[in-house]
C-alpha cells in the first residue's frame, strides 16, 4: 500500500483503504478499483490523495488505532463542535448537552491511552486521507494521536497523557468561530482575514473555559501557535510559561497540516514535513520533543517508492527503528522489483532524495 496525489493514480489501480465520508458512510472500499470517472469524483469530492495496492507495494501499512475507532472519534469531535457552535449562542443553556460531550471525548481519550499506552516502540505511518469539509475533525483526531504518542515518548504519566489528549482533540475549536470561507480560501488571506484566523486560539479558549476539562487541557487552545522564540500568536511575553502539553501539540498540530492537502497548497511528503520541523527546532518547537517525535515518525513508509542519491530507484521494504530516514530498499529495474536490497543504515554514502509517485 502507498500514498499517492490522485493525479498520479492511474486508472485500474486498486484502493487500499476505503474512503469515509464526512457523515461516517462508507464512500468508496477497499479493494475497488479506481476509474477516470471515479478518480475525477473523488477529485470533484474534495479528496486530493488516497492509498492504492500495485506491484510495488503489496504490503500493508497498520493504523496505529483501528479506522472505526478513528472515524467514530471524528464523528464525535464534529458533533462537539456543532454544538458547541450552536450553544455559544444560547449562552450555554444547554450546559448537560456540554457535559455529555466532554464525558464521551475524555473516555475516547482514556481508550487511546490504555490501548497505545504499553506500545514503547509503536512508529506513525499513517498519513490520513481528509477532505475539505471533514478537515477539522480529522485533523483533530490525528493531532491527539500524534501528540498522545510523543507524550508518552516523553515519559508522561497516564493521568497527563489523559489530558493532553482531550486538550489536543479540542485545540482547534475557536475555528468553528470563523467563517468558512477565510478557512477554506485558496488564495492569499487579507491581512483582516489573516487576524481572524489568529483569533481562532483565544475564543477557542475563552470556550473552554466553560467546559470540565483540566486547565492543562484548556491552555492548549491559546498556545499552540504560540513558538518557543517568542514569535507566534496570540502575543505572549513569557515563553517559559508555555505549558509542555502546548508545546507537544505545536509539533504534531504543523505535523499533520503540512501532510494534508489544502485548498492554497499540495501536501507535504512525510519526509519533507519532518524536515521542516527539524529546521525550525528551538525557534519554533521545542528541541527535545522534536528529538522524540522524529523518532516515532515514519518518514518513507513501507511501499513508499524513492530516488536514492545514486540515481536508482526503489520500495521501502522495512523500517531500522529509531533511524526512519534510512530503511531498507528493494531496487527497481525497469518498474520491475528486482529482489536487490540494500540497506541505508549499513550503506551510508546513499540517502534518500524524494518519494516518487509516478515513474
Amino acid at each position: 500500500m502507498r500514498f499517492v496525489p490522485l493525479n498520479s493514480a492511474r486508472e485500474g489501480s486498486i484502493l487500499g483503504k476505503s474512503l469515509i465520508d464526512e457523515n461516517g458512510n462508507l464512500l468508496l472500499k477497499e479493494g475497488s478499483v479506481l476509474t477516470d470517472r471515479r478518480i475525477e469524483n473523488l477529485l470533484e469530492k474534495g479528496y486530493s490523495s488516497v492509498y492504492i495496492d500495485d506491484d510495488y507495494s503489496d504490503d500493508e501499512i497498520e493504523d496505529i488505532i483501528k479506522p472505526e475507532i478513528r472515524n467514530k472519534i471524528a464523528q464525535k469531535i464534529k458533533e462537539t463542535f456543532e454544538f458547541f457552535s450552536k450553544d455559544r449562542q444560547v449562552s450555554h443553556k444547554n450546559s448537560r448537552i456540554m457535559y455529555e460531550s466532554m464525558e464521551e471525548l475524555n473516555n475516547f481519550a482514556k481508550n487511546l491511552v490504555d490501548e497505545l499506552f504499553s506500545k514503547s516502540d509503536i512508529m506513525i505511518s499513517m498519513v490520513d486521507i481528509k477532505n475539505m469539509d471533514t478537515y477539522t475533525y480529522a485533523h483533530s483526531v490525528n493531532v491527539a494521536v500524534i501528540s498522545l504518542v510523543i507524550g508518552i515518548a516523553a515519559g508522561l504519566g497516564r493521568r497527563e497523557l489523559e489530558d493532553l489528549t482531550i486538550g489536543a482533540m479540542l485545540h482547534d475549536v475557536g475555528k468553528i468561530f470563523i467563517p468558512k470561507s477565510i478557512l477554506n480560501k485558496p488564495g492569499a488571506l487579507t491581512d483582516e482575514e489573516f487576524r481572524q484566523i489568529q483569533e481562532h486560539t483565544i475564543e477557542g479558549y475563552e470556550y473552554l473555559k466553560n467546559c470540565p476539562i483540566k486547565s492543562t487541557s484548556k491552555i492548549i487552545a491559546l498556545q499552540h501557535h504560540l513558538n518557543v522564540d517568542g514569535s507566534g500568536y496570540p502575543n505572549y511575553e513569557n515563553t517559559g510559561l508555555l505549558h509542555k502539553f502546548s508545546r507537544i501539540v505545536a509539533i504534531a498540530d504543523v505535523y499533520d497540516a503540512l501532510t494534508s492537502d489544502r485548498s492554497y497548497r499540495r501536501a507535504y511528503s512525510p519526509s519533507e514535513a519532518v524536515e521542516y520541523i527539524m529546521s525550525m527546532a528551538s525557534t519554533k518547537f521545542d528541541m527535545d520533543y522534536v528529538k522524540l517525535f522524529v523518532k516515532k515518525i515514519v518518514t518513507y513508509p513501507v511501499g513508499s517508492i524513492v530516488r536514492l542519491s545514486d540515481g536508482k530507484t526503489g520500495v521501502v521494504k522495512s523500517l531500522n527503528e529509531g533511524f526512519p530516514m534510512r530503511p531498507v530498499v528493494e531496487l527497481v529495474e525497469d518498474r520491475k522489483l528486482t529482489q536487490e536490497r540494500i540497506d541505508l543504515m549499513e550503506i551510508k554514502n546513499i540517502v534518500i532524495q524524494q518519494m516518487v509517485y509516478d515513474f
